[in-house]
This record gives structure tokens, sequence and C-alpha cells, in this order.
């Protein structure tokens, strides 16, 4: 006959709720603490997964697309000023209130934009293997042929 020991307390600490069940808006409390960088499960990268750090590559993009949204509304602004007439109808509605209204809309715009991107970057889109933060490279492209396009107008009508 064997005695089985008995234990004075409970081995399984657990407390049965999962603590990495947050809310899908639970956005402040990561920005604040925390080391998670990446999915470290398998079945952590099919679902939403905030991280607490993001690479610095992914700070370069993103200072990038912004330094080029401030530069295409700058660009606008001097063509608008040279006979040019806004396109997007919500930016030229801005662009008749003020110049600098224009300028805090589409740089905050673009800023909240980003911060999505951010957020949802480790996201994978219909399974596929496309991340969401995959888009950066296509959004500085799309930014840098306006920049290219705006200068090239400039050259063209001013001088």
């Amino acid at each position: 006959m064997t005695l089985r020991p008995t234990y004075r307390f409970n081995l399984d600490r657990r407390s049965g709720r999962d603590r990495r069940n947050r809310s899908k808006f639970d956005v402040i409390k990561p920005l604040i603490s925390g080391k998670r960088e990446n999915a470290r499960r398998r079945n952590d990268r099919n679902v939403i997964v905030y991280f607490d750090r993001y690479s610095p590559a992914s700070l370069w993009l993103i200072v990038i697309i912004l330094i080029l949204s401030v530069v295409d509304a700058l660009l606008t602004m001097m063509l608008i000023r040279n006979g040019a007439v806004e396109l997007n109808p919500v930016m030229a509605y801005y662009l008749n209130i003020s110049p600098q209204v224009f300028l805090a809309v589409k740089y905050t715009l673009t800023s909240l934009s980003v911060f999505i991107l951010l957020v949802y970057g480790s996201v994978v889109l219909g399974g596929a293997q496309f991340h969401i933060r995959s888009v950066y490279p296509l959004i500085i492209t799309a930014f840098a042929s306006v920049v290219v396009w705006e200068i090239y107008l400039i050259v063209k009508v001013v001088f």
C-alpha cells in the first residue's frame, strides 16, 4: 500500500480566467506597459494580437509617411495659390476654410490611419500570408508619386 502525499496548498494556482482575453478596443494599456513584440504561438497568428513594442523599421516607415503627407499638403497649397484646383471634395472643403485647417485635417487623418495600421499590422488578411504591415511600402510609393507629380506641376506652372 502506497500513501499519497497530502498538500496544504493548491498546486494549480490558475484562477480559471484567461488573462489574455482583453477587449478589442483595449489599446491604451499596451502602449503604457508590456514587452510583447510578436505573436509567439501559432494560434496567435490567426487572430488580432496587440503588441506592446514595435520595430524601429515600422517607426521609420511611419515617419516617412507622415513627412510625405505634410510635403504633399504644402505643395498642394502652393499649387492652389498658383491657380490649381483641389479635386478631393473633402479636402477642398477644408482648404476653403483656411490653409491651416487643411494642413491640420490632412495630418490628423494621415496620423490616425497610420496608427490604425500600426496597431493592426500583425493581422493576416483572408488566411493568406499577407500582413497589413506590408501595405506601408505601397502607401509610401503612392505619397511619393503624388509629391513627384506636384513638383513637376510646380516646375511647369511656376517657373
